[in-house]
Order: structure tokens, then sequence, then C-alpha cells
């Protein structure tokens, strides 16, 4: 994808400040030393409770985290897949987002569900 994106990062105007990292999020960020005003997160399932909990503290506040895949098919409601990895991870990642107090959420139910992440 990462002609793709580069065609399309060519057509912006801000193409002059466009950086584009490749790599798992959770070694890449730390070493950026940069904070986000937004984070679009679409990775590994069994990740997401772990990819929330690091990013975060780099999102200033006020800025958003939109997590992708969020109702993951509808099988975080259906019981039969209450064994499965990547519902399980899915399903945590909701109900600590769902918990913080560091954030305000909106959970959109469209496609494979969108949660919108506000840091106070």
């Amino acid at each position: 994808m990462e002609d793709f994106i580069l065609k399309g990062f060519d057509r912006s105007p801000y193409r002059d400040r466009i950086r584009l990292h490749i790599g798992d999020a959770l070694k890449v960020v730390p070493g950026l030393g940069l904070e986000f005003d937004m984070i679009f997160l679409d990775g590994e399932k069994r990740e997401y409770p772990e990819y929330y909990e690091s990013l975060l503290q780099y999102l200033r506040p006020g800025g958003y985290m939109i997590a992708d895949n969020t109702l993951w098919d509808g099988h975080v409601v259906d019981k039969e897949y209450d064994s499965d990895p990547q519902t399980i991870a899915v399903r945590k990642f909701n109900d600590t987002v769902r918990a913080d107090e560091r954030v305000e959420v909106a959970m959109i139910p469209i496609r494979d569900g969108l949660t919108i992440i506000r840091k106070k």
C-alpha cells in the first residue's frame, strides 16, 4: 500500500509536512519523540488493548484516536466467538476505552465499527 499512500500524499497541499513511518507502531512511535493530534488505529486485533495504552500517551489533550473494526463483524456480541483471541482482544479494548476516564468515546456502528476517542 506504500505506493498508493505516497501518491495521495503527493497530491496534498501539505505534502512537505507529511512523514510516512512503516512498522510496528508499538516500536516506531516511542522513538519519534512526537505528540499527535490524531491517531488512526487499524492493526493486529489481538494487540488493540496494548496499542491503546501505549499510544494514548502520545496523543495530545483534545486529540483523537480513531479505532477501526471495533464491532468486529458483530463478533463482539456473539457468544460463539467467546474463545476467539481476536474477538476477546477487541472486547477488552472496547471495555477498556469505555471505562477510561481520561477519554470521551463515541462508537459509530458503520461497516465493521468505528470508535472515536477524544483525550480529555
